[in-house]
């Protein structure tokens, strides 16, 4: 079973590599509050659905999980490469930051560290490249993620449950606590929710994220028996997030976190529907085909070149982002293809994006 293959896999790395791409211009006009606009409500449905990461991560544990043999030497050898990739594009992502800004000047030794490995929301230069260091992390703990999997999976499963209750369930008790301060105001039901956080032993959306690609290696031909069903349950899912999402922020009067939908149920319901709206695609001869299939075979050359690029256009022309977003995301979209060309032919730089 291990050697079967997925063609679908390539197809959900395409659709997730293109949805973070439009996150980065942004593609997305949310603002429906302040510009009363139909169109901006569905776009704001479309910002809720685009959640990338979570695709590429469920996806490499699905794909991780799945082996059966393990070497420890190799895969020490495999984090440290890692860590070294994501060392090497935090420079240069670094060092092309400063360079347009032409702050060199103000820029110390110190502050040039920290730049480099400052990969959070708030990062100057290097925000696009978190998601390596939470994979390096999850790197370091997957010999114990894969022998458990092999070996006990009920004990997996137990796993996988806790870190669900923690991760989704915390972020569910706070998603029904905005709807219930809308009726009820007091503060006793946020006090209650800090009290319960304080047994949180883990907060850590990537391995939750990492073990589900397990659990639906797993459950794969379950899920695709009642494909149909989960299809729709996606759908619902996403449908349930997008009008939370309305309610709250027409009560606010603003519009709420685009990014809430993160961390919650919905979107694991929304990516099984993606396994399962996927599974049937095989890859063929014809020119989309092909073109989705490159993509995905090439998601992480996508995502560095793009994050360069975009970070490039925002600061020399920003106004390109508002008034030309989609000629913007259609020129990334070549830039990327372009360069994985270029990458594919040379084998140093091939090097530097082989994870």
């Amino acid at each position: 079973m291990e050697k079967k293959r997925y063609d679908g896999l390539d197809l959900m790395k395409a659709i997730a590599i293109l949805m973070v791409i439009s996150l980065h211009i942004p593609l997305w006009h949310i603002n429906f509050i302040e510009h009363r606009s139909i169109t901006r409500m569905f776009q704001y449905g479309g910002r809720l659905l685009s959640e990338g990461v979570p695709i590429f991560v469920t996806i490499n544990g699905f794909l991780m999980l799945r082996k059966s043999s393990f070497d420890l030497d190799k895969h020490l050898k495999k984090c440290a490469k890692l860590f070294g990739i994501f060392l090497f594009w935090a420079v240069v992502y670094t060092i092309v930051g400063i360079s347009v800004r032409n702050a060199w000047s103000s820029t110390g030794i110190s502050d040039f560290f920290v730049y480099i490995f400052e990969t959070g929301g708030k990062s100057t230069y290097t925000g696009g490249l978190w998601f390596l260091q939470w994979l390096f992390g999850v790197y370091l703990i997957f010999p114990i993620l894969w022998y458990v999997y092999k070996n006990d999976f009920r004990l997996f499963q137990y796993f996988f449950i806790m870190l669900f209750i923690v991760n989704i369930g915390l972020n569910t008790l706070d998603l029904l606590g905005n709807i219930i301060y809308i009726y009820d105001d007091a503060p006793s039901y946020f006090e209650m929710i800090q009290m319960i956080k304080r047994f949180a032993f883990i907060r850590e959306p990537y391995i939750l994220f990492f073990c589900f690609g397990g659990m639906v290696y797993h459950y794969y031909d379950e899920i695709i028996k009642r494909k149909k069903l989960i299809i729709i349950t996606g759908i619902l899912a996403w449908l349930t997030a997008w009008g939370y999402g309305l309610f709250i922020s027409f009560h606010d009067l603003k519009v709420y976190n685009q990014t809430f939908n993160y961390g919650t149920i919905c979107t694991f319901f929304i990516m099984l529907g993606w396994f399962a709206i996927t599974s049937d695609f095989k890859a063929d001869s014809n020119v989309a085909s092909k073109l989705l299939v490159y993509i995905g075979k090439n998601t992480f050359v996508f995502y560095i070149y793009h994050k360069l690029l975009v970070n490039v256009i925002k600061v020399l022309r920003p106004e390109l982002m508002i008034n030309h977003r989609f000629i913007i995301y259609g020129i990334t979209i070549i830039f990327c293809l372009m360069m994985t060309w270029i990458v594919n032919k040379v084998s140093v730089l091939s090097k530097l994006t082989a994870l």
